[in-house]
């Protein structure tokens, strides 16, 4: 599955388990404002049948009363209660709404019954207004017909408001334990919800990030394994995008190994086929330079010395690519040892020895008979070789050249050339020890070089742990330097 794919994955499955959870929610939450507006309803009924029932019980207290002492507010109280029962059976009518028909016909019933007892209580107030001097209200309240039934009426309108209160009073009593219940079960979902998503998200995040993770740490090595110039690929499985990063990056490195044994197989070409006739021809050449097959004229002689020297230079020239190849390669290991710095600085002194008689140049050194390095001794010569060989080269007539040593702040021994040359102008400064820069000779222009040299030494150097510079001022003379470790920091 592609990475993009499971990204979307990871958002999407807590995205839709959070859609579910608040779904269900708000479905529960539903359920419970919808019962609570039900017993909300229910208690509005009961409280408007309630306050007709209180009406209407006022109105005949108030007639009962009105026999005894004889004042007309009384009557004037019952009158004036059709109003507010009507009004009151309205709001009852519209709580009900379209209930079904079982209620509406409680509520009717309940509002004939009401409206017949305020009827006869109305007849009974309109009696004791007509007759308010002749006190015949108690004739007329002790009629046994209008007794009988008023009494009857208050007994059906008593039962009709009973029904039609039994008929919702149930509905809020019941409601009252479940209500603490479905709190309880809001907030549990609520708990629930969360802690579902929370550990939905924290499984797919740990199953995401150790795939991937373990699929970038095989990357990884492939890549470390491929910088070590091992060959031993292990395949990312799959079809995402690290799979295709991988692939890509396996046949990259596959072209590189096979362009590596193309210039490995050339260079063992130009080892073979170069070095051993350019041998054969140099040897040759020596022969003739010691009249091995006759006599010279001068003509010839300077001759073959100049194609001697051309020679020589076309070996150095082949060796030192080799040589670079290798370090590339990495395919060379160093021999080290301890070492006495002495004998480091006579050997490479005597090596120069005939090239500095040339130009007359004194090559000195101080005593370095004590100092001890932990180094491959034909490596650092050929390193001293080449620094020493380039300062002749460089250096006036009749000059002198210096080698010296001392320790420096990480217990490394500083070996430094000094000559009296013209010094490297600033602009080579910086690029001096990269391959093929060659610092121009004003003096001496046929004096060339390969330009490899200096590389060797920094990779040689760097090779040992050590560090190479130059330290240079036009018309100041050169300075050389190197590191390399003596007995001491290698035990470290």
């Amino acid at each position: 599955m592609k990475l993009r794919l499971q990204g979307i994955l990871l958002l999407a499955i807590p995205l839709l388990f959070e859609i579910i959870a608040v779904s269900v929610l708000l479905y529960t939450l539903n359920n419970f404002e919808s019962a609570a507006r039900s017993v909300s309803r229910a208690k509005q009924i009961v409280a408007q049948s309630d306050q007709i029932k209180i009406t209407i019980t006022s109105s005949h207290l108030a007639l009962l009363s009105s026999q005894f002492v004889q004042r007309r507010k009384f009557g004037e109280i019952i009158t004036k209660t059709r109003p507010d029962i009507q009004a009151s059976f309205a709001q009852l009518i519209k709580l009900i709404g379209d209930d079904d028909t079982e209620t509406k016909k409680l509520a009717e019933n309940y509002r004939k019954e009401t409206m017949h007892v305020q009827d006869l209580l109305e007849d009974g107030s309109a009696a004791f207004e007509r007759d308010f001097v002749n006190p015949s209200l108690a004739e007329f309240l002790n009629e046994k017909e209008y007794i009988e039934e008023l009494s009857e009426s208050l007994s059906r309108f008593v039962e009709s408001a009973r029904q039609l209160s039994d008929k919702f009073a149930p509905s809020a009593k019941e409601f009252a334990p479940l209500e603490e219940e479905r709190r309880q079960q809001l907030k549990n979902l609520i708990i629930a919800a969360l802690g579902g998503n929370v550990l939905i998200v924290l499984v797919l995040a740990l199953f995401y990030s150790r795939n991937t993770m373990r699929r970038f740490d095989q990357l990884m090595r492939n890549i470390v394994s491929f910088a070590t110039s091992k060959k031993d690929f292990e395949p990312l499985k799959g079809a995402d995008e690290l799979c295709e990063l991988d692939r890509a990056f396996r046949e990259s490195a596959e072209a590189r190994y096979k362009a590596e044994d193309a210039r490995s197989f050339m260079m063992d070409m130009v080892a073979h086929d170069l070095r051993t006739p350019l041998s054969g021809i140099s040897l040759t050449l020596q022969l003739a330079q010691q009249g091995m097959y006759g006599e010279t004229n001068a003509k010839l002689s300077s001759k073959i010395d100049g194609a001697s020297s051309e020679l020589d230079r076309l070996i150095r020239l082949v060796n030192d690519l080799l040589d670079v190849e290798k370090i590339q390669a990495g395919q060379f290991e160093l021999s080290s040892d301890s070492v006495p710095l002495q004998e480091i600085f006579e050997f490479s002194i005597s090596a120069v020895g005939e090239l500095a008689n040339m130009s007359q140049i004194t090559v000195t050194s101080d005593n370095a008979e004590t100092m001890i390095v932990f180094c491959d001794k034909e490596r650092i010569i050929q390193v001293m070789i080449n620094l020493l060989s380039n300062a002749i080269r460089f250096s006036p007539m009749k000059s002198e050249i210096s080698l010296c040593h001392q320790i420096d702040a990480d217990n490394f021994c500083r070996v430094e050339v000094k000559d009296q040359g013209p010094g490297i102008p600033e602009a080579y400064l910086k690029t001096i020890f990269e391959s093929f820069v060659q610092v121009p000779d004003k003096n001496n222009p046929s004096k060339g070089t390969t330009g490899l040299g200096l590389s060797i030494c920094k990779a040689l150097i760097e090779k040992h742990g050590g560090g190479i510079g130059v330290d240079s001022k036009e018309g100041e003379g050169s300075t050389f330097w190197f590191t390399i470790p003596t007995n001491e920091s290698s035990s470290l």
